[in-house]
């Protein structure tokens, strides 16, 4: 007689639970319309269980599932259709559909368990004792003739009947045999887990752990961890809860003499899951699904916490463009919510890959088919990656900056602002993309990366001058002066090691390490720190001396910057002569109204201010705030700086009342787009109380 396959789904969250929802031998059923069950036909010698391994666990022992299972028993007793349990691998799963069968294992007169593994359809009935069980002499009959054989027998049987199909992964198959199965039978419920879903059937999805209860599985894996409650939680935190982690690091640290919850924290933090104190050997009840699974080879190396999650999500089983794909996911942060026309935005940004587009958007559909991404009925294009798998994609695929360019030159097209930028508050929320992005491929990233190409050190040099130019923008500017320094000092420290590359000696190499040095001379001056900015804009100068035309805008930008510098050491002049001369330079460059010309007006009348030049202040900031409104709108930051400086400037010619409307204004736009705490809305504030109040 064939034996049966067993499975048991990873995130079996097996604890000390006193709440379950359904005692057993409950009356289940809610039977509609007038439906007779079939007479006995001598079903008395056809044995309750079918197979040979029917699974059994002790309903108190599972944790945080009682709402999922009263969810679970509602949709059975009020669908016709099968009901898949769907979820990540390792979520809990398979618990979940043990807990049913045995919470109302004797509501039924027949059950069947069944589990896929990843062969056919027809291979999973025909291995099971399913003939066995139903009296049916295999000797003789095709598996075609068998199977059909088996199922017309099924329903035949007496009584309320269960049918689990667990790990069901291969919907294709399932598809395939979906007429066999006892659909739209009031005596029969069908129970499928699954990582994916399956179309014309109910979901029931099971999603992470409450923090409460995945604390408590903690614990009871190992009980320690309640002396170290912080760590605790930044840890279940850090792997967003996922059932079969949790049990896995909590065993991890029970059996090892050496590792501390905190080393297991920043292990996990920094990636470090193939760390040689995390190999200790454990168990879990997931490990019956890898004896069938898996070849000897791999099964022998099963011991540790990193090698039973590299089982559970076997990246093996996806085709190249669907790892590349995860690739793109597994640099961004884990589990923000990705919109997938973003990210291809990102990854066709440059024109050639426009047509990849279809390509792009089939690999993210079919990954989140396979439930390798998280996406949400109500949200369909947007797609999420878990921390645990994220961590298993870069440890196993390691991204390459070649595999993941084109999404680093979007991303920083993306983010990118500059004098005509509409949207700047637009870009803030997306720093934390940013700066995952440099733990990857940054100056200082995990895996001791270093550029070996001038496209490559460009790009990611060009990562960190951009987050530099948002935190300017949200007004911290410490860290806009550690990003714009990174940039100079990362192209810099390239150049050297590059020393025989023709691209570190060429003309374009100077003028990009030129332009993050005046970028860094600037974040000081944002600092107070002018003495340092002036030396390094004025190195900058002389750069760009060598590399541009006199009137080149490059050469105009560096003398506003040096000029405002100039300015706030006291050598108003001196800050005269630059800022006039900027302005020029941008007259010939741009048209009239451009937002750099407007730049250049307002530092200029800020000088005339401070000389005591009034009027000729006044005429250049309202110019200016005519076209900022022109070029942005009233309610944009941009806009907002003119007006307080045009009311700075009323103010001094005594025209209070205008003043305090522009101020006013400019505080409103601030405090509504920057926030309270930005510097701007400070400063602004302060003249308010000081001359209206």
């Amino acid at each position: 007689m064939a034996t049966d396959q067993q499975h048991s789904d990873s995130g079996d969250n097996v604890g000390n639970n006193k709440n379950t929802t359904h005692q057993r031998g409950e009356n289940i059923f809610n039977v509609k319309g007038n439906y007779h069950a079939p007479s006995n036909s001598g079903g008395d010698s056809i044995p309750k269980h079918l197979t040979a391994h029917i699974p059994s666990l002790a309903p108190n022992d599972v944790i945080g599932r009682e709402e999922k299972l009263q969810e679970l028993t509602d949709t059975l007793n009020t669908s016709y259709k099968a009901i898949v349990v769907n979820g990540l691998g390792g979520i809990g799963k398979s618990t979940l559909a043990k807990l049913y069968l045995v919470t109302h294992r004797d509501s039924f007169a027949h059950i069947t368990w069944l589990t896929f593994t990843g062969k056919s359809f027809t291979e999973m009935i025909l291995n099971s004792a399913l003939p066995e069980s139903l009296g049916i002499v295999r000797t003789g009959r095709t598996p075609e003739d068998l199977l059909k054989l088996v199922f017309s027998t099924l329903r035949e049987l007496e009584g309320h009947k269960l049918l689990v199909i667990d790990n069901a992964d291969n919907i294709e198959e399932i598809e395939a045999h979906r007429s066999l199965l006892p659909l739209g039978d009031p005596y029969w419920k069908v129970l499928i887990t699954s990582r994916r879903t399956l179309p014309n059937m109910e979901t029931v999805r099971i999603d992470k752990l409450s923090p409460e209860s995945a604390t408590q599985l903690f614990l009871r894996h190992y009980p320690e961890g309640v002396n170290e409650p912080q760590n605790l939680q930044a840890l279940l935190e850090e792997v967003d809860y996922h059932t079969l982690t949790v049990e896995l690091m909590a065993k991890t640290l029970q059996e090892s003499w050496e590792l501390t919850l905190e080393q297991m924290l920043q292990k996990v933090r920094n990636t470090e899951l193939t760390d040689e104190s995390l190999k200790e050997q454990i168990w879990t009840a997931h490990q019956q699904n890898y004896k069938e699974k898996l070849s000897e080879e791999v099964k022998a190396e099963v011991i540790g916490m990193y090698s039973h999650l590299k089982a559970c999500f076997d990246l093996g089983t996806l085709d190249k463009n669907e790892q590349w794909m995860l690739k793109q996911f597994a640099v961004l942060p884990p589990m923000v919510e990705m919109d997938g026309k973003v990210l291809i935005e990102w990854l066709t940004s440059e024109a050639e890959n426009v047509p990849k587009k279809k390509d792009y958007k089939s690999f993210m559909k079919s990954l989140a088919d396979k439930g390798w991404l998280i996406t949400r009925p109500e949200k369909k294009a947007v797609f999420q990656l878990h921390p645990v798998i994220k961590s298993l994609v870069l440890v196993e695929l390691s991204p390459s900056f070649a595999d993941c360019k084109d999404l680093m030159n979007g991303f920083n097209k993306f983010i990118h602002i500059d004098t005509t930028t509409q949207d700047i508050v637009g870009k803030f929320g997306w720093v934390g993309y940013g700066e995952e992005l440099t733990k990857v491929f940054g100056a200082d990233n995990a895996q001791g990366h270093q550029p070996t190409s001038f496209d490559e050190m460009k790009t990611i040099a060009a990562l960190y001058f951009n987050l530099g130019w948002v935190y300017k923008q949200q007004g911290n500017y410490q860290d806009a002066l550690i990003r714009h320094k990174i940039a100079f000092d990362f192209t810099q420290a390239w150049k050297l090691k590059q020393s025989d590359n023709n691209e570190a000696n060429t003309k374009a190499f100077d003028i990009l390490v030129a332009n993050y040095q005046g970028h860094v001379g600037l974040a000081y001056s944002y600092l107070g720190n002018y003495e340092k900015a002036k030396e390094l804009l004025e190195k900058t100068f002389e750069s760009d001396l060598k590399n541009f035309d006199e009137d080149h805008p490059e050469i105009g930008g560096t003398l506003g910057n040096l000029g405002i510098v100039y300015k706030n050491l006291g050598q108003l002049e001196k800050a005269k002569d630059l800022l006039e001369k900027a302005l020029t330079i941008a007259l010939k460059n741009f048209e009239e109204s451009h937002p750099a010309i407007t730049i250049c007006q307002s530092n200029l009348a800020t000088v005339y201010q401070d000389l005591g030049a009034y009027e000729k202040a006044k005429d250049l900031l309202e110019k200016a705030l005519e076209d900022d409104i022109k070029n942005f709108e009233e309610s944009h930051p941009n806009t907002a700086i003119r007006q307080y400086f045009l009311a700075s400037t009323y103010l001094n010619l005594e025209m209070n009342t205008e003043a305090q409307v522009l101020f006013q204004k400019a505080y409103e736009t601030f405090y509504n787009l920057l926030g309270e705490n930005h510097p701007k809305t400070k400063a602004t504030k302060s003249w308010l109380n000081k001359y209206f109040s």
